[in-house]
Parts: C-alpha cells; sequence; structure tokens
C-alpha cells in the first residue's frame, strides 16, 4: 500500500509539473482585417479567407489606410468619422463626431483617436466624450501620426516635420531643413526620431527636432522604417534596394538590390529574426535580418505597392494591388488568396491572434499587443 500511494504521489506531482510547462496558446491568428480602396472594412476567416463580416463606411481614399486593433474594437478612419468596431461581429460599438475625410490610419492611445484628414487637420478625439479634444492645422497628411509619451509626431506633404504636445495639441517644435517630403511613418528609437525622406533617411532629436545624422538612400523613400536589434530596415525607390542601417555607426549593415531596378513602396515586417519585403514588380522576400540572407524568394504576379505585410504563426499575409494572399512563411508557398472586387484594392492587414492579442503592418503608429 505504502509503494502504491508513493507511485500516486510522483505520478501527481509530474502531471502538476507538465501542467505548469504548459505554454499558453502559439500565436495563431484568428481574424484579419483589411480595409478596401471600395469604402469597406472586411473581417477575414485567417484559416481560409472567407469573410466573416464586412463593414460600409472606411475612407475610400486612393491610399487607403489599415484600421487599428485595440483589444476586442476595431477603429476604423471614415470619410467623416472615426468608427470603432465590435471586432468579433462588425457591430458599430463607437463613433466620433464629424471629421472631413479621414486620410490617415487611426492611432489610439489613453482613450484617444489620433487621426488624420485631408481638410490639414490633425484630430485628438476623445473616446468617452466622442468629440474633439483638439485640433491642429497643418496640411494633408498621409503618414499616420507616432505617440510616444506626451508627445504626438507627424508629418505632412509640405515636408514639415511636427512635435506636439499630446494633451494641449500644442507645438513643442517643427522642422522643414532636411531637404524634401516626407512619405514615411515616423518610428520612435532611443530619444530619437527615425523618417524617410526624397532621396535621404533621417535621424532627428526627438526632443528637438535637431538633425542627428543622414543616411543618402539614392531614391525616395516612400517605405516606413523599421527598428529590430539596433538596426533600421526600410525601403528605396530609385536605390532599388532593402536598405539595413546600423543605427549606433551609421553604416550599412546590409542591401538587398532588385535584380530588375524594381522599386520599394512596402514596409518590411519582421518576425523572429526573419524579414519580409516586397518589391513593386510582385518579388516578394524572406530575408534573415541579422545578415540579409535570402531564405526563399516569390513572384506574385502582381504589384506590390503601398499596403504591407503582417507575419503572425506560420504564416504572412501579402496585400497586392488586387489581391490578399496568404503564404506560408517557411518556403513561400499559397495557402489562399481573395481579390479586392471590382479592381478595388486592399490595405496592408491587422490581425487578431487566438490569445487575443494584435499584430499590426509595421510601423503603423499603432504599438501590437505584446
Amino acid at each position: 500500500m505504502k509503494k502504491l500511494i508513493g507511485c500516486l504521489i510522483v505520478i501527481i506531482s509530474l502531471s502538476c509539473q507538465r501542467s505548469d510547462k504548459v505554454k499558453p496558446e502559439a500565436e495563431e491568428p484568428l481574424y484579419v482585417y483589411v480595409n478596401s480602396s471600395g469604402g469597406y472594412t472586411y473581417a477575414l476567416d485567417a484559416n481560409t479567407g472567407k469573410t466573416v463580416w464586412q463593414f460600409k463606411g472606411s475612407s475610400d481614399l486612393e491610399e487607403y489606410m489599415p484600421p487599428t486593433l485595440v483589444g476586442n474594437t476595431l477603429y476604423v478612419t471614415g470619410r467623416e468619422k472615426v468608427y470603432a468596431l465590435d471586432a468579433l461581429t462588425g457591430t458599430v460599438t463607437w463613433e466620433s463626431s464629424t471629421i472631413y475625410s479621414g486620410s490617415t490610419a487611426p492611432i489610439v492611445k489613453d482613450g484617444v483617436v489620433y487621426v488624420g484628414t485631408m481638410d490639414r487637420l490633425l484630430y485628438a478625439l476623445d473616446i468617452p466624450s466622442k468629440s474633439s479634444k483638439w485640433t491642429f492645422e497643418a496640411s494633408y497628411m498621409l503618414c499616420a501620426p507616432t505617440v510616444v509619451n506626451n508627445e504626438v509626431y507627424f508629418t505632412d506633404i509640405n515636408g514639415i516635420f511636427r512635435c506636439l504636445d499630446k494633451n494641449t495639441g500644442q507645438l513643442k517644435w517643427e522642422t522643414q531643413d532636411h531637404h524634401g517630403t516626407y512619405r514615411s511613418n515616423p518610428v520612435y528609437y532611443n530619444n530619437s526620431i527615425l523618417v524617410g525622406l526624397n532621396y535621404t533617411f533621417v535621424s532627428l532629436n526627438a526632443k528637438t527636432g535637431e538633425l542627428i545624422w543622414r543616411f543618402q538612400s539614392d531614391g525616395e523613400v516612400l517605405s516606413s522604417p523599421v527598428v529590430y536589434k539596433d538596426k533600421v530596415f526600410f525601403g528605396g525607390t530609385y536605390g532599388y534596394s532593402v536598405f539595413a542601417l546600423d543605427i549606433a555607426t551609421r553604416k550599412r549593415a546590409w542591401i538587398l538590390t532588385s535584380p530588375d531596378k524594381d522599386q520599394v513602396f512596402s514596409s518590411p515586417y519582421i518576425k523572429n529574426d526573419t524579414l519580409f519585403i516586397g518589391f513593386v514588380s510582385g518579388r516578394f522576400y524572406s530575408l534573415n535580418a541579422d545578415n540579409g540572407k535570402v531564405h526563399w524568394e516569390v513572384y506574385v504576379k502582381d504589384m506590390i505597392s503601398y499596403s504591407s505585410p503582417v507575419a503572425a504563426g506560420d504564416k504572412v499575409y501579402l496585400p497586392t494591388r488586387n489581391s490578399l494572399l496568404c503564404l506560408n512563411a517557411k518556403d513561400g508557398s499559397e495557402n489562399w488568396s481573395i481579390r479586392g472586387g471590382k479592381g478595388a484594392g486592399l490595405s496592408s492587414p491587422v490581425i487578431l491572434l487566438k490569445n487575443g492579442k494584435a499584430r499590426h503592418p509595421a510601423p503603423s503608429g499603432q504599438e501590437d499587443e505584446k
């Protein structure tokens, strides 16, 4: 009997140990959310591409912007309002006061939605009151603002970079001394701002806007930068390349140049040391982010424009001019694809994982839930 009791104790002990070491559900995608240039927001089954729900009301500008996911709420920029949708059902749970022609993705921080519009205003919309907390007049904005600490960083098409107080909208500093137009989202890194312009890529002091360093990219930088392991990654247009820069030394760590003199408009996405990036002609790469070694390359036979890929689980979701592709992240083989419908292109995707966390295109201005 003592031996039997001893065995039972051992079995129970081992069982408890196994239970303690059970990992939470893997980072598997559940839903994929995209906006279309036709003014629809779609929720798609991440494994099949089938439509779960759709919402008519997103902005139908030519350069369509992605939605933003916070918890189980999906925020969508519309023509005249910002909408909050239940991410599982598509039901409208909140809508803002009136805005005019939203032109950037909505960025959500501390109960406030920040969004740019075609009438040259940056709005801070208070979620509880549904009203405008403050507005700042600038110029037409294409790139989503970046909200860090107590600051809002944003650019406009006139080549002016500004820093505002997050709570009041008061201007802290502005600069237009870097010879170009900003067309990529700014990234905050270690008290600096990294952002691309015409023929150059710059690092600015986040407190003053003063230039820290400049890198000549040999082409307009439309691709938004991504920071990973003290390197910054971005694509160039007439440089026909993807660049990896060591931020500390300001020197090129590696470069991938298109064999076809092909431009890069899309932004990179990095997951587990793997960088995914597409060239305009349809060449799509999986690379080692540390050294630039190519894991695989596929040709998707469609233009990869401004919309950017997002990887989750063992899949990578790639928007093209007319379609959204779901590829195997290990070898680039296609799992499924859908078309935007009637020539409507699709935005960068946003992913809801089965564990309830979110993955946004990088960088979107919205931080992912870790």
